[in-house]
Formats: C-alpha cells, sequence, structure tokens
C-alpha cells in the first residue's frame, strides 16, 4: 500500500488540473486508505493508481467506488476467497448475502469521437453504440460466470454461492461526460440503457394511420437483438432468457471519482450518480427490492399483451458515514 502522502501525490498528479481537485484529492486518499485497510485492495488496483493511466485507472478505480458505496449502505464487505475467479466482492447486510462483480467497459471508437467532438457543429449521436457499451460489459460477466462453451464458468468451477444473489455491477463512466449522467437512458426512453440491453426493449416507437394523419399507437416494441453487420446479432433479451437464471440482477450506473466530493449520494441531484438495479425475473436467486443503494430499480411485469417493464422503485437508501 502507499502511504496516505504517496497517495495524495498520485491523486493528486490525476486531477491537478480540475477545478474541485483540493476537495476531491483528500476524499480520494481516505476512502483509498479505508479500502486498503479493509482488505480489499488488490496489486492491479495499487498500481493503477500508481501509474494513473487509462482505462486502467478508472476501472480499477471503479471497484473502490463500487465498493464504498456498498459500505456507505451498511454492507460489510470482503474479496471473494479464490484467486482462480469469482465475484469482486461478498457484500452481507441484515442477513442478506450478494455477489457482486464489478465491471467498467471501454466505449467503441463512435462513442469516443462523440465524446471528444468539437464545441461547435453538428454531429451525429451514435446511440447504437452507446448501447452496445451496456451489452458488451453485460456480456462479458455472464460469460465468466457461465463459461463460453470451450472455458468453464466460475459456476461450474464452484467460485459462486449458488444461494446467494449475483449481481454484475456495470459503471459506465467511460463512456460519460461531466456532470451527466453518462448517456444513462436513451433519449425519450424513460427507462436507463441497461434495461434496453436485458429485456429486449425498443426504442420509442409512434405508430400513424397512413391515412389520417392520425397517432394510432405509441410505446416500446419488443426487440429481441441489435443487428451488426460485422460481427452478426446482439441478443438484447439476456433476462427473458432462462439460460441466463444464474444472474439475478444488473446494477447499472455512471460513478466517477468525482462523485467522491459528496459525502451523501442521497442528496445529489439526480444527475450525479446515475444508477439503477435491473431485476431478472428468472433468476434461480432473485434479488430483493431495496437491498442495493440505486436511485431506481426496473423488474418485468406480464401483462395482456406479454410484458412490461416497470420502475419498481424510484428513491435512493439511506447512507451511513464512512469516518476518514
Amino acid at each position: 500500500m502507499a502511504t496516505s502522502a504517496q497517495a495524495h501525490y498520485f491523486f493528486q498528479a490525476r486531477h491537478d488540473a480540475h477545478s474541485l481537485a483540493s476537495q476531491l484529492v483528500p476524499r480520494l486518499v481516505a476512502v483509498y486508505t479505508w479500502f486498503f485497510d479493509a482488505g480489499l485492495s488488490e496489486r492491479k488496483f495499487e498500481a493503477a493508481i500508481e501509474t494513473g493511466q487509462d482505462p486502467e485507472y478508472p476501472q480499477n478505480l471503479s471497484e473502490m467506488l463500487v465498493a464504498y458505496r456498498l459500505h456507505q449502505a451498511g454492507f460489510a464487505l470482503k474479496r471473494s476467497s479464490s484467486r482462480k475467479g469469482g465475484p469482486d466482492f461478498i457484500a452481507v447486510k441484515d442477513g442478506v448475502k450478494i455477489q457482486v462483480e464489478v465491471i467498467t467497459p471501454q466505449p467503441f471508437p463512435e462513442v469516443e469521437a462523440y465524446l471528444h467532438r468539437p464545441k461547435a457543429g453538428v454531429f451525429d449521436v451514435p446511440l447504437q453504440h452507446f448501447l452496445m457499451c451496456w451489452t458488451k460489459g453485460i456480456a462479458a460477466k455472464v460469460q465468466q460466470l457461465l463459461g463460453d462453451g470451450k472455458t468453464q464458468g466460475w459456476q461450474k468451477k464452484q467460485l459462486v454461492d449458488e444461494h446467494a444473489p449475483f449481481v454484475i455491477a456495470v459503471n459506465g463512466c467511460l463512456f460519460s461526460t461531466p456532470l451527466d449522467d453518462g448517456f444513462f437512458r436513451p433519449p425519450l426512453g424513460g427507462h436507463p440503457w441497461a434495461a434496453t440491453a436485458l429485456y429486449a426493449i425498443s426504442d420509442p416507437t409512434i405508430q400513424f394511420d397512413p391515412q389520417t394523419g392520425q397517432r394510432l399507437w405509441a410505446g416500446f416494441e419488443h426487440r429481441k437483438e441489435l443487428s451488426r453487420t460485422d460481427k452478426g446479432a446482439i441478443p438484447l433479451d439476456t433476462f427473458l432468457d432462462p439460460n441466463y437464471a444464474a444472474v439475478s440482477a444488473v446494477w447499472a450506473m455512471s460513478l466517477d471519482d468525482f462523485d467522491l466530493v459528496y459525502d451523501d449520494p442521497s442528496v445529489l441531484p439526480r444527475q450525479r450518480y446515475a444508477s439503477a438495479v435491473l431485476h431478472n425475473p428468472g433468476a434461480e436467486v432473485a434479488l430483493g427490492v431495496g437491498h442495493l443503494p440505486a436511485y431506481e430499480e426496473w423488474a418485468v411485469t406480464p401483462d395482456a399483451e406479454g410484458y412490461g417493464v416497470t420502475r419498481v422503485l424510484d428513491a435512493m437508501p439511506k447512507t451511513q458515514e464512512t469516518e476518514s
């Protein structure tokens, strides 16, 4: 572990030019120290903090930030005991054990180009590629859990507890911009991108009468996959497929180190720490509503025409302060 002075130097070098550096760096040092003292740090994390290079820095820091949010929400945390794989964290609160695996996907080049576009001009928003950032992150962890036909996954290797919920935490901080929610939800969508990636929801659709021009229907349709000409179709129905019942939920978020300027995410404007839990209706082990610190939670409910995607929670659980 780096000393407090060394950690301060590493974080200061990373954020020296930012106007919030004087507030941010001490918070980073405090949470870094907590993370190490709690036995949650790994050597790759230490190396990423020391170098401050992208994408290793935000990808490794993401694990610390997710762990800190869980800690603030009252969870006791420990690392997975196996060196062969398994979830990043075991989180326990009020007798409920949750296995949490964190991933911070890298953006596609089209998304990178859009995020770094000139301030002036007309640009197309690469909405499909923003969605693919979420599908890529989810698919990578599902493959680790279940295997890919060639290699065994954690489940077969008995590296996960089959009696405890398994949650994939997807942090979209690498395809976000300061003080927004990282295209956390599609325009006019209402639901997060992760819901589109898991529940086979189309873009907003409006049907008109071709003769009168009268609007007949507006809403969302079933979209099972996203077509790609180069590598085939990308499935968008993971949580409607019984083959993925081992995943209890996806915890989607846009969380970066600047969120640590604030001690309590429950009092922040909604664009800070955008977060949602997406429940798997066919999960072998269901995750209860309200267990994870998220602004909103979504679930599938059957209706007369098939199924609906419903917001089942719209609140932020209270957090406990961390001594630092």
